[in-house]
């Protein structure tokens, strides 16, 4: 398992700039600059092909939703982090859980066969 910070919301990892153009917010690209730094830094392996994710979010609290997290994780470890892009990714079993004093996220990534 690899220990990552808790991602911004969708909504606040992207933004929206005139005539339907949306870009990676600043705390977005904050965001997947530490989730890099996290995961290259515990050594995790480059996968070409496609993935399973599976782990948990710890949220401090139940007031945030699971699904609003996912799409900005999975696309911080994207670009040659974890993988090329995120639709490899073609299973998902991520839990949502409670820690107050340590939010965060706890995942494993392993080749899909």
């Amino acid at each position: 398992m690899i220990t990552l910070p808790l991602p911004p919301s969708a909504n606040r990892y992207w933004r929206a700039i005139g005539r339907g153009r949306v870009l990676v917010s600043e705390e977005g690209r904050a965001f997947k600059k530490m989730a890099s730094l996290a995961y290259i830094a515990q050594r995790r392996q480059y996968h070409d092909g496609d993935v399973k994710v599976k782990g948990y979010v710890y949220f401090e609290n139940r007031r945030r939703d699971l699904d609003n997290v996912l799409k900005p994780l999975l696309d911080a470890l994207a670009d040659g982090v974890a993988y090329r892009n995120d639709r490899q990714v073609r299973h998902i079993d991520i839990v949502a859980r409670i820690d107050r004093d340590n939010p965060r996220v706890e995942i494993e990534i392993t080749p899909l066969n």
